[in-house]
């Protein structure tokens, strides 16, 4: 294990709190001992599965692997390491990963953001995306230089009108900042928002399902 090296165009960060992380299970899959550092990820806790691939059994040599689900308390947190890896290699970790898990990116303790092996069946929002939108309020506020948001995360949404959610939402200052949000609906346009008051977004629907 080694000290975050300089990331490239070319570099994947992979979040590892299970087997990814054992040098044996790396050199089956890819060859070679990947070079990793320290990190950890809140909102999430900890739980077992019994995986009954055979050929994923044979590389980790165990049936039961640790699974992170979402709980939204900050107070919950995962510790792991984060694999520099390339996008070939993603691809065979994926293969590796069975059906019990998805591939999200996350933004971890660090900073950094890096993808996560989480539960599947956790979330109700796998294939939804966010795009912020500009609240005109924050144009009056002439004598402050406010930070802009420039990535937000919404673990728990669910596409239900006036369902209440958590907006993790962080800023081009480093800060990151939760807020308690509403999912809305406009009835004319068909168009679902989410707004958490300071920052609101559009809910981008997956390519086809509409």
């Amino acid at each position: 294990m080694s000290e975050s090296p300089k990331e490239t165009e070319h570099t994947i960060n992979v979040f590892s709190y299970g087997t990814l992380q054992l040098p044996k299970v790396q050199l089956e899959l890819l060859g070679r001992e990947v070079t990793s550092w320290p990190d950890s990820l809140s909102r999430f806790n900890m739980g077992e599965i019994t995986i009954m691939d055979e050929t994923v059994i044979e590389i980790s040599t165990q049936s039961t692997h640790q699974i992170i689900n979402f709980t939204g308390n900050a107070s919950d947190i995962i510790e792991g390491v984060v694999l520099s890896i390339s996008p070939d290699e993603l691809s065979i970790l994926d293969k590796y990963e069975t059906d019990e898990y998805k591939r999200e990116e996350l933004t971890l303790n660090s900073g950094k953001k890096a993808f996560v092996y989480v539960a599947a069946n956790n979330s109700e929002m796998p294939d939804y995306h966010f795009e912020i939108i500009a609240k005109s309020w924050a144009k009056r506020r002439r004598f402050t230089q406010l930070p802009k948001p420039v990535h937000v995360q919404i673990p728990d949404f669910k596409l239900k009108e006036n369902f209440y959610c958590n907006m993790i939402v962080q800023y081009d200052d480093g800060n990151e900042k939760e807020y308690f949000s509403r999912v809305l609906r406009n009835h004319i346009t068909g168009q679902w928002t989410v707004d958490g008051m300071h920052v609101a977004v559009k809910v981008i629907f997956p390519e086809g399902s509409q």
